[in-house]
């Protein structure tokens, strides 16, 4: 969660090994966004470019069914989590290499609004957007039919009993803080829609609907776990990787699986050492699977050491997330935040935060497999099925 563990992004040094009503509008005073990738060697990855500049901060990202690229993130006019924070959104068309004016999505004033978790429904084409509001008291559930451009009147979803902290006096409900994401969520293989969450520990939501009615898991009651971000396995269970807090030693990531679609989850975690890392929100995303593809590959995001917001490194597992090995940074210096995305040609976009270029900016990288892994990992299109090229 991001109420008392969230910090300014921490100076590191280089590790090698890896909108509410119903019409949206732009923010003033704002230009398109077509900024390239500084020359230096601080931007690692071929094409990396500034979707926001300063005062922006929490992204998550979605690729439409029509191809467009949406970044969705907290506009923070004091620098804040809470406070006069919005929740704004850009477009791109050309898989990142250019960025629309932002969107205002939701403003509630001087209570924050924020954490996006969106989701698009294969069947219905309705993106779904799950986010927190008054800062962070209140989930809500907004949705779109028209690619990101409008959005409806969003309404509140049910907040789960939060857990009593050992060390901490209890938390009542309504004052329990909750926070949505941020990432994207996922639809699963059978229909339901996921989406990661967390009040004072990690749990899900989910529809069985199309996003009509929502409803949420247990809580992951015996570990002090926040943040989360989850993916389909190739079996048909669900993998949520999680956000320890700093201190006590918790220098990685610790992880769960649901055998039921993420209607309930394992009350304690697996802590995972082979996934260092500060207390950061990080990102996992299935590139492809052995179905429709030609092998199993799921991709991690996150800063390369155990204590520093700096380094963005890109890991790769070809077991289902049993094992994890490094592949390359993307970013060397500030990084902290980061959500990927699977592009209609089959290269992979990251989006991350960085304090370089201005406080608080928020940057979205373009690489390919094959640069990830120096080429020793190359996609075998020739066994890619019809439909194995999203």
């Amino acid at each position: 969660m991001r109420a008392h563990h969230r910090r300014g992004l921490a100076i590191g040094g280089c590790t090698l090994a890896l909108l509410i009503a119903s019409g949206a509008h732009a923010v003033a005073g704002q230009k398109k966004t077509t900024t390239k990738a500084s020359a230096g060697k601080m931007f690692c990855a071929p094409e990396d470019v500034v979707v926001w500049k300063g005062g922006h901060r929490i992204p998550a990202v979605l690729l439409t069914s029509k191809g467009t690229l949406l970044v969705f993130a907290e506009q923070r006019h004091n620098s804040s989590d809470h406070g006069n924070v919005d929740l704004v959104l850009k477009r791109s068309s050309d898989n990142g290499k250019t960025w629309s004016k932002p969107m205002l999505i939701h403003d509630s004033g001087n209570r924050a609004s924020g954490n996006p978790c969106p989701i698009q429904d294969r069947e219905t084409g309705t993106i779904w957007l799950l986010f927190a509001r008054n800062n962070n008291k209140q989930a809500m559930v907004t949705h779109s039919k028209d690619d990101g451009r409008t959005w409806a009147k969003p309404l509140p979803l049910e907040k789960p009993t939060p857990v009593r902290n050992r060390h901490a006096k209890p938390v009542k409900k309504k004052d329990a803080w909750i926070a949505t994401g941020p990432c994207q969520g996922i639809q699963l293989a059978s229909g339901r829609l996921l989406a990661p969450a967390n009040v004072h520990r990690s749990f899900s939501y989910y529809s069985d609907d199309h996003g009509k009615t929502w409803k949420h898991s247990n809580l992951i009651a015996n570990t002090s776990a926040n943040e989360c971000t989850a993916v389909e396995l190739a079996d048909g269970s669900v993998y949520m990787n999680l956000r320890l807090p700093g201190g006590r030693g918790n220098h990685h990531r610790a992880s769960v699986v649901s055998k039921d679609g993420g209607k309930t989850w394992p009350l304690k975690a697996r802590h995972e050492p082979q996934l260092p890392g500060p207390a950061c929100h990080m990102g996992v995303v299935r590139f492809t699977d052995e179905k429709r593809h030609d092998r199993n590959r799921i991709l991690f995001s996150g800063p390369a050491g155990p204590r520093k917001r700096a380094d963005l490194m890109i890991r790769i597992s070809y077991d289902e997330c049993r094992t994890w090995q490094e592949c390359r940074l993307v970013k060397r210096g500030r990084a902290s935040y980061s959500n990927m995305v699977v592009l209609p040609d089959m290269s992979i976009g990251c989006v991350y935060e960085t304090s370089d270029g201005g406080w608080q900016s928020i940057r979205f990288a373009r690489f390919t497999l094959e640069w990830l892994t120096k080429d020793k990992d190359k996609l075998d299109r020739s066994k890619f099925k019809p439909s194995g090229n999203k």
